[in-house]
């Protein structure tokens, strides 16, 4: 059993910190190395004059991505390094390939379809495994309809071409684990023969590897038969409302593996695909890590599928909703409390009545559960929540660390719920001012709009460790509290105070002072460590 140095487990900014110390000082030199016809480009390797097993870390990560650009002109190439220290490193021999554990590949599909790609690839990538510990391949694609004629007109050799560059990918990174595709355009200019070569070279591709990131565009798909390989996707991204069902079947024919889910634009209808297959049976996503659901259309809750006994998600860390609730029952909050930490909401008459019936967010059902995102829908309006129920299901949501709100979601919110006498968010934006108000006119605004309310509400616990308190920040308490005349505090981390401190004063004196009479009892309290 083999032990780890002691510095092998140092955090990755203490080592970055230790380094970065030694480069300015006398125990760093450079060598600088020229070779062959690169000569007039400088390769320059850090001596760090410190022991060998810290050296050796740093050794490590020095050129941990190889960037290869392919030009349109056969034997174009540019091949670029990521290097620690941070250097514009650029050198096309073959010295430092053994070093890179991921490769970014920019290249067009006019270029593989014409065997340029492979001409130009197969300069660096002349023997069998030439870069022996990559893992990762990102293909990035760019347009170009050049050769178009010729590719059209040579169908065969055109086939011939994608196979070779295939193989070639193969043979020069036989280690590869993973690829991703990237399009940096979509697919919008692209003809029906290069969509149609291009999923063929993404098949082919896929049957290399055991793990695909994979970026769906609704211009593409694959045959029925190609989609029968496809069963290796770890993230998969759907961007268009077109052909939902053809997204939902390479969704399901991936699910022992998918990590990632996540759709732009789907209807609250064809969530029902996600949950059961073509038999009716329940799916089952092991590896799912984060959902992203993004719907559209005009939900009918009276109609939205229930899935009793259905546990899709068992792992899931990061769950977001957007445009609308899609299910009729807590289904994707089933069999991941001990996982769920992150969720994202948008609050409606609908989703509070959830919440209130499946007891979503009772205390102890998701105890890992730090961040909650909530966006209040329009019509959200005073009077809204009704019931004591819907007052405790809110402040519920409302005292979980770090719900996301903006300025007005926050005054509609203490406006809406006499009871609540705490909200704990991160730290709130402006958000947009209304049409016809100016920032100086901001404050007469929110009075005359929604003062005097929340005649129970105390202190705004604002929590956020990483981000350093803003003067919107104290615009947002300051506004908060000339509208809330029982508003005493702000409650905010230790290590915040005397930035806040020092922000507040500054702003009530230079731009609030006219409003010191509503301030006095904000200004009594002024702020409490939380």
């Amino acid at each position: 059993m083999s032990t780890l140095s002691p510095f092998q487990t140092l955090p990755a900014h203490i080592v970055n910190t230790v380094v970065d110390h030694v480069l300015g000082s006398s125990r760093y030199e450079f060598d600088g190395l020229e070779k062959g016809s690169y000569g007039y480009q400088k390769l320059q390797f850090p001596r760090l004059h410190i022991c060998r097993n810290f050296r050796a870390i740093v050794a490590a990560n020095f050129c941990n991505i190889c960037r290869i650009s392919l030009s349109t002109l056969p034997y174009g190439i540019r091949i670029k390094w990521n290097t620690w220290p941070p250097q514009s490193l650029y050198r096309p021999d073959t010295s430092l390939f053994h070093l890179p554990k991921k490769i970014d590949l920019t290249l067009t599909m006019s270029d593989i379809c014409t065997g340029n790609a492979l001409t130009s690839l197969s300069r660096i990538a002349y023997k069998e495994g030439a870069f022996p510990r990559v893992r990762l391949i990102r293909f990035q694609f760019d347009q170009s309809m050049a050769w178009l004629d010729e590719i059209v007109s040579k169908p065969e050799e055109t086939r011939a071409n994608i196979r070779a560059f295939v193989q070639l990918i193969r043979k020069m990174a036989p280690g590869t684990k993973e690829i991703m595709v990237v399009t940096k355009f979509g697919l919008q200019g692209m003809t029906q023969c290069l969509k149609h070569h291009f999923s063929d070279l993404l098949i082919q591709l896929y049957q290399t590897v055991e793990h695909v990131v994979h970026q769906y565009h609704g211009q593409l798909e694959f045959n029925k038969s190609q989609l029968e390989s496809v069963r290796n996707l770890i993230s998969l991204n759907y961007f268009v409302k077109d052909n939902s069902a053809y997204f939902l079947r390479l969704a399901q024919s991936s699910t022992p593996t998918l990590n990632l889910l996540s759709t732009k634009s789907i209807s609250d209808f064809d969530i029902a695909g996600l949950i059961r297959d073509d038999n009716g049976d329940y799916v089952r996503y092991p590896c799912l890590q984060t959902l992203w659901l993004v719907t559209w259309g005009k939900s009918n809750t009276s109609r939205l599928p229930v899935f009793p006994g259905a546990v899709p998600f068992p792992i899931l860390r990061i769950l977001s909703f957007r445009g609308g609730y899609p299910f009729g029952d807590d289904t994707p909050f089933r069999g991941n409390a001990a996982t769920l930490m992150n969720v994202g909401i948008s609050l409606d008459r609908s989703m509070v009545d959830m919440i209130r019936t499946y007891d979503i967010f009772t205390p102890g059902r998701h105890p890992k559960l730090q961040n909650v995102k909530t966006e209040l829908v329009d019509g959200l309006v005073p009077g809204y929540f009704a019931t004591v129920a819907d007052y405790m299901q809110l402040a519920l949501i409302l005292s979980l660390p770090r719900s996301h709100l903006k300025l007005w979601e926050a005054v509609v919110l203490v406006r809406s719920l006499p009871l609540l006498s705490d909200l704990y968010t991160s730290y709130p934006k402006l958000g947009p001012i209304p049409a016809g108000v100016t920032l100086a006119d901001l404050p007469d605004y929110a009075i005359s709009k929604f003062a005097p309310m929340g005649k129970r509400f105390r202190c705004w616990r604002l929590d956020d460790d990483e981000t350093e308190v803003s003067k919107e920040v104290v615009h947002c308490v300051i506004l908060l509290a000339l509208v809330c005349p029982n508003f005493g505090y702000a409650a905010l981390a230790k290590n915040k105070r005397e930035e806040f401190m020092e922000l507040l004063s500054a702003t009530i004196a230079n731009e609030y002072q006219k409003y010191a009479p509503r301030l006095q009892r904000f200004l009594f309290y002024g702020w409490k460590e939380r």
